[in-house]
């Protein structure tokens, strides 16, 4: 039957048939697209990208998720952003991923999956620590489970990672404080000779003048309280 000749049925209908008349139901989807109904939209993408009951075609189904992006839909921004981030039906454009989930992600309600996306681009990769904050917060915010997972993963993490540059930290006190003790030691040996040199100069002056014998005082070092 030719598609001009099937009248368009209400969205639930077309859903209870689609498997015994996925004509009819696609006729249905379409029209009702048309009208702008999220739910149809979103229908027709998913048939299209899953390749159950029509002839997978990624193009078709990104068509659909343009259509519902217009809508700021936020299935269909979000996987506006899969597609881009993962080139399918498109060339791989992280940047325009990240515009698409962004525009998501900023929806006032939705299921936080953007916003969640976002926290772990920020965050896995070192990018930008404050935006990764924002974004878990704000998909926490939305109610997303998945958030709570990944936070207390992200916390485990830090800790673990807190602990070796506390380690590394300590490393490299301790390395510099040894640097600093060997140049106190250093500059301290070279005071000692200076102060007997003049001491000696002095014996010698008097040893001349036959004030006094001659007495060589002996090389006496302090360091951390010992006598050597």
């Amino acid at each position: 039957m030719d598609e001009k000749e099937i009248m368009p049925v209400p969205f639930e209908q077309a859903l209870s048939i689609e498997e015994t008349d996925i004509q009819t139901a696609l006729v249905s989807y379409k029209y009702l697209a048309g009208q702008k109904e999220i739910d149809a939209i979103q229908k027709l993408f998913l048939l299209y990208y899953e390749g159950k009951l029509v002839s997978q075609d990624y193009k078709e189904a990104l068509y659909w998720l343009k259509v519902g992006a217009n809508l700021d839909d936020e299935v269909c921004l979000f996987h506006l952003g899969y597609f881009y981030q993962n080139g399918i039906a498109v060339s791989v454009n992280e940047r325009r991923a990240l515009d698409y989930f962004t525009r998501c992600a900023a929806l006032p309600k939705g299921t936080g999956y953007a916003d969640l996306f976002l926290a772990t681009y920020f965050f896995e990769e070192e990018r930008n620590f404050d935006q990764f904050i924002f974004y878990l917060k704000k998909a926490i915010k939305k109610g997303n489970k998945d958030a709570y997972v990944y936070k207390a993963i992200v916390e485990e993490r830090l800790a673990a990672q807190l602990k070796e540059k506390e380690e590394l930290l300590k490393i490299a006190i301790d390395a510099e404080i040894q640097a600093r003790i060997e140049e106190e030691k250093t500059a301290y040996k070279a005071r000692l000779a200076d102060s007997w040199k003049a001491v000696n100069e002095i014996f010698r002056q008097k040893v001349l003048t036959n004030k006094v014998h001659f007495y060589r005082g002996p090389e006496i070092y302090f360091w951390r309280g010992k006598r050597r």
